[in-house]
């Protein structure tokens, strides 16, 4: 028997009732967290990291914005550098100018490290993964990964790049009352930090 003491160590004041908390068979609801998961975590082996910056670089393009931003901007492609996790953002007026920012970011990369990255991850997306990107690749040395359709978590490092930039330029605009295009100019800046 439970004296009337003990009871109420372990009855907790909720919104102004008293809740015995022994009686719960658990704090977390596993309802809750089914209907959160999304899939299955990745084996501990997908999370291979290189060693040597400018090796490795992921890669995805965020838009189309709803607004067209101060420079004319609907779209940009982030590269991340899986070493030191780096990142950079060009922008874009439409997906097909995809090409020409690989090449210039690549061709950065050959300039400041001396070779040419080994490998540069892609979605599925065809304005990144297409002939003139294949053969401008593979006359370069650069080995082309491309992830399997609808897998975003393959490619999770740029994904969640732009998702961070996306959530920190809005949280600047809202924060400021600044109009909605110059988000541009807020994605930079959020990259910049």
């Amino acid at each position: 028997m439970i004296s009337s003491l003990e009871q109420l160590d372990q009855d907790k004041m909720v919104d102004g009732m008293a809740v015995n908390h022994t009686s719960i068979a658990s704090r977390s609801c596993k309802a809750c967290i089914k209907a959160k998961h999304t899939h299955t975590p990745f084996p501990k082996e997908a999370k291979h990291r290189s060693e040597t910056a400018g090796e490795h670089v992921m890669s995805d393009v965020w838009g189309k914005a709803d607004t067209k931003s101060s420079e004319g901007y609907f779209y940009y492609i982030s590269f991340t550098d899986d070493a030191k996790r780096f990142s950079d953002i060009k922008f874009m007026v439409d997906k097909k100018d995809a090409v020409p920012r690989i090449k210039d970011y690549a061709t950065m990369i050959e300039q400041k490290f001396g070779k040419f990255p080994k490998w540069m991850r892609f979605d599925n997306g065809t304005e990144l993964v297409n002939m003139e990107t294949k053969a401008w690749e593979g006359q370069r040395g650069i080995e082309l990964e491309v992830t399997a359709p609808y897998s975003q978590s393959q490619n999770g490092v740029a994904e969640r790049f732009n998702c961070t930039h996306m959530e920190l330029a809005w949280a600047m605009l809202f924060a400021k009352g600044l109009p909605e295009f110059l988000w541009d100019q807020a994605i930079a800046h959020a990259n910049y930090l």
